[in-house]
């Protein structure tokens, strides 16, 4: 509000002077493509991308997304119309986005585990037009056809035909047919809707998180201000683009021209082989990779030669590996706290070595509130330090769930999203997230609880607190820890029978390969997006 004066006591923060911690930003009154415009204008022979033994720059990658534009509207997709991605991560995830930015249509991630059922649960409830799969992934799809009739086109990646199907269109050739000299020209504003991530929220079945233009650039900034990004940055990327914490790394990348090393699917060996060679300087990591470089022998910092933190979400952090990590290799680990619906990120540690707290999950960044109410009505603060209700309020907060106005009105109030997270807020500012308000309130069921300072992060059952090993196609990427470890507090569970298991919003879970001492990892949940 123009004028209102500072309040010190309102804005807590881990300096001695906390108008100068995370102020206000000024974020660009454009929508997410015109980023990348910017920055290939910026930064052109920059790498924006490394897979596999590709190169792809910043210049190359906005004439892709331009002719990818035009390829849709010349298929039929229209403003409004919503586009489904079923795949692993892959260039075509960052072309798609940016081009369905330019057309104005709604972007849908899917999990690329999700059998058969879910992918048609998805697709019809979002209403999808188009969806865009990886190749060996296709047959999940026309084995749905036939129950989603919004669904006009079925794109694939790569250029070569689908066999006996001549309805699918493959990726690389549309791109390849159209020119990006006449990119379509669409007025988009910033409350139009960008991304329909789907998440069960605190409750329920899974539902589309309604996230508009504006959401996603100014979270995107948030985080980079955070963080403290730069053009020179160097990111790894295994964690899947269709979790929202990919999502996040990839849209930080456009705005701030840091390249992204893609990863399919977490493999050790490899990932210390790309940290070397493509000159990794920021490491996003959940538990589980944490607590694999924890038992690795000859830990140092001579592994990770240019990583200058590492970025641990997505699920409670055992305290014990993280202080290993931290000390062995002189890299500070960092925590970062949000969710689907906040697009995803609402808190984020200092980066300065003396104001982390390894058990906290950070305080907010620039622009976002925070407040704690008791658990049984929501609508009391709580003193701090006090146990409630971790609630945040900011513009990068969801507009509401798809089709789910009941529940959009339950979790939205007052501009305030009730996150359904349990934790405190010490006097500094940083939030500490300890349980589930669903799990206290339906111990029955198959919530999720988190300890404040978890000895293990583990998965979890209702029943036996027990999951067995799964091993699914490469593409899938799909990994489930065995056994919870003794004495380890609960972290995650299996949502209304989905594939995935997760403690709150949406799933975080890969293939991971490792030596044999190391091959039951944990796996990881979202409590933290």
């Amino acid at each position: 509000m123009a004028g209102a004066q500072f309040d010190p006591a309102a804005h807590p923060a881990p300096i001695s002077h906390p108008e100068f911690y995370r102020p206000p930003l000024v974020y660009p009154d454009m929508p997410f493509h015109e980023m990348l415009a910017r920055t290939a204008l910026r930064v052109p022979e920059r790498p924006a991308i490394f897979w596999r033994d590709i190169t792809i720059t910043y210049r190359e990658l906005y004439a892709m997304v331009r002719s990818a534009a035009v390829g849709l509207q010349a298929l039929g997709l229209r403003k409004g119309d919503r586009l489904c991605l079923l795949m692993a991560n892959r260039p075509e995830y960052s072309i798609a986005w940016m081009a369905a930015s330019m057309l104005g249509v709604v972007l849908s991630p899917m999990n690329p585990s999700y059998k058969e059922r879910e992918v048609a649960y998805q697709l019809e409830n979002s209403e999808a037009s188009a969806t865009l799969v990886q190749r060996d992934l296709l047959p999940l799809v026309q084995a749905v056809r036939h129950q989603t009739p919004a669904l006009r086109h079925v794109l694939m990646t790569g250029s070569e035909p689908a066999p006996g199907d001549g309805g699918v269109v493959p990726f690389g050739t549309l791109m390849r047919a159209h020119s990006p000299v006449q990119a379509p020209l669409e007025v988009i504003r910033d409350s139009d809707l960008l991304t329909l991530p789907y998440s069960s929220g605190t409750t329920g079945l899974p539902k589309g998180v309604m996230l508009t233009q504006r959401n996603l650039v100014v979270n995107y900034h948030q985080f980079i201000s955070a963080a403290h990004v730069t053009e020179q940055d160097v990111f790894l990327v295994f964690l899947p683009l269709y979790h929202i914490y990919g999502v996040a790394l990839m849209g930080q990348a456009t705005f701030s021209g840091s390249a992204l090393v893609l990863m399919e699917r977490f493999v050790p060996d490899e990932a210390l082989s790309l940290i070397h060679r493509r000159g990794v300087t920021i490491l996003p990591v959940v538990p589980p990779v944490l607590l694999a470089f924890a038992g690795m022998p000859g830990l140092s910092g001579a592994l990770f030669p240019r990583v200058r933190h590492i970025l641990c979400a997505a699920a409670p952090m055992a305290l014990a590996p993280a202080k290993k990590v931290a000390e062995a290799t002189g890299i500070p680990v960092l925590q970062a706290y949000g969710m689907t619906e906040a697009a995803p990120l609402t808190h984020h540690s200092p980066i300065e070595p003396e104001q982390i707290k390894l058990a906290s999950g950070g305080t907010p960044v620039s622009d976002t509130e925070q407040k704690v109410v008791d658990l049984e009505t929501g609508t009391q603060p709580v003193a701090t330090g006090e146990i409630g209700e971790i609630c945040v309020r900011g513009p990068q907060v969801m507009s509401g769930y798809w089709r789910a106005e009941a529940e959009s009105a339950r979790v939205l109030r007052d501009g305030w999203y009730h996150t359904g997270d349990v934790g405190y807020v010490d006097a500094q500012g940083y939030v500490y997230i300890v349980d589930r308000a669903k799990a206290r309130s339906a111990q029955s069921t198959s919530a999720c609880a988190a300890g404040s300072a978890p000895t293990a992060v583990s998965t979890c059952s209702s029943r036996n607190r027990r999951a067995s090993a799964t091993r699914r196609s490469p593409a899938s990427g799909r990994f489930t820890c065995r056994t919870a470890r003794s004495g380890a507090v609960p972290a995650c569970t299996s949502r209304c029978g989905h594939t995935s298991t997760r403690a709150s919003r949406i799933s975080m879970s890969w293939r991971m390969s490792w030596p044999a001492q190391a091959s039951m990892l944990p796996c990881s949940a979202a409590t933290c997006c």
